[in-house]
């Protein structure tokens, strides 16, 4: 093998992934969604709501599975106040068309944590995208995924109790 291609090689080693293409990094944040943007987004309608109190806990997940639902795996969060609605709805920017995942919770007494019983299960309101069902366990990505396209992409998430 030549000298050069060896050395060539060794400085991709050396140097990680700095000579290869870029992969587009995802990212999204949220949006006012009266909001014209050309990036691709993501309204996300949230209804059941049991009260009007506290504030709708929304996670925006990329298409990596070993980060969905993962502590600092999330894209983008959001907490929207509910002000004594019972539904709202919540847009993010997204960087590119793709799968995404959108989880959330309804933080009715407003302490900033999904609240679980003794035996673990929910104690709020909670719902994901593609009405993913968790009945026993947290959905997968594959269960929860969307595609967002280039334009204006619609989620609804029912809140299960």
């Amino acid at each position: 093998m030549p000298r050069s291609a060896t050395l060539a090689g060794l400085l991709v080693l050396l140097l990680g992934t700095s000579l290869l293409p870029a992969q587009a990094q995802e990212t999204a944040r949220q949006i006012p969604c009266n909001e014209s943007t050309q990036e691709p987004r993501i309204e996300v309608h949230v209804a059941g709501a049991h009260s009007g109190k506290g504030e709708i806990a929304i996670t925006i997940y990329g298409d990596q599975a070993d980060r969905f639902l993962a502590k600092g795996g999330s894209l983008a969060r959001a907490r929207v106040p509910l002000d004594g609605a019972t539904a709202l709805d919540v847009c993010f920017s997204v960087s590119q068309p793709g799968l995404y995942a959108v989880a959330l919770y309804h933080d009715e007494n407003g302490d900033k944590h999904f609240n679980r019983t003794m035996l673990g299960l929910p104690e709020e309101g909670y719902g994901f995208s593609n009405d993913a069902a968790a009945p026993m366990r947290a959905p997968s990505l594959k269960e929860a995924a969307i595609h967002v396209g280039t334009g204006l992409t619609r989620v609804a998430v029912m809140l299960r109790y």
